[in-house]
């Protein structure tokens, strides 16, 4: 039998928010946005403003579900040959601007 918690629900809740906008990369004919590891959640996008969205609407997700991300573990990657090059900053909804890391 299935031991679905609270959390996973929650989880899965944020994950079908995010496949519904269908912006990500794509493998074949497949939309890849999330990836789930625990409680840690990775999203992946082509561009930045589709990361923004990506970014925005598992934030409306978390919060309607009373989670919200914590700015402190949050990191920014970008991969590619100008993955140093300065890019526009994510913004969450209340404002807080997160910053991109050469960290890997």
């Amino acid at each position: 039998m299935f031991n679905l918690n609270f959390f996973t629900i929650f989880i899965y809740y944020i994950v079908l928010a995010v496949n519904r906008i269908n912006v990500g990369c794509y493998m074949s004919d497949y939309c890849i946005s999330v990836f789930l590891y625990a409680a840690d959640i990775i999203l992946i996008a082509p561009s930045v403003e589709g990361l923004q969205k990506l970014l925005t609407v598992c934030e409306e997700a978390l919060v309607a579900t009373d989670m919200q991300i914590n700015v402190k573990k949050f990191k920014c990657l970008r991969f590619g040959a100008r993955y140093n090059c300065s890019c526009a900053t994510l913004t969450l909804l209340n404002g807080d601007q997160l910053q991109w890391t050469l960290d890997r």
